[in-house]
């Protein structure tokens, strides 16, 4: 195997879920457009603002899901970054909303993203990143 790097099971996982979470974004923002009527989501604001935000966010997340099973350091690195920012948002949104027990959508998100930071972060798959 040489020249071929080993994709660690955990990279895979994130990969294929990324992918769906990118995919979910994309159908949502068709809908908040009303590309598509899918069914109906509450959108705080203007929904032509969530549904770009989301558009542009889930086809980031599809093209980093793909590159991440090709082990691409940009997709790395950019993971990184997308957790780091969801960590910090799920900080914020329970900063402005308060704590509504362990099964708040912010505290779910916050502990699964920093899982998969810290994972992410661990060195055998910082080595699979490696060029």
């Amino acid at each position: 195997m040489t020249g071929t790097r080993a994709r660690p099971l955990g990279v895979t996982i994130i990969a294929i879920v990324v992918i769906i979470n990118g995919v979910a974004q994309v159908l949502a923002a068709m809908n908040y457009l009303k590309w598509l009527s899918l069914f109906d989501l509450p959108a705080t604001g203007d929904p032509t603002i969530s549904g770009w935000t989301y558009l542009i966010v889930g086809i980031i997340n599809i093209v980093v899901g793909v590159a991440m099973f090709s082990l691409k350091r940009w997709a790395w690195m950019l993971a990184i970054l997308a957790m780091g920012l969801a960590v910090l948002s799920a900080g914020w949104s329970l900063i402005q909303h308060g704590f509504d027990g362990i099964t708040s959508a912010p505290v779910l998100t916050g502990v699964i993203s920093l899982l998969i930071l810290l994972y992410l972060l661990s060195q055998n798959v910082r080595d699979a990143f490696e060029a």
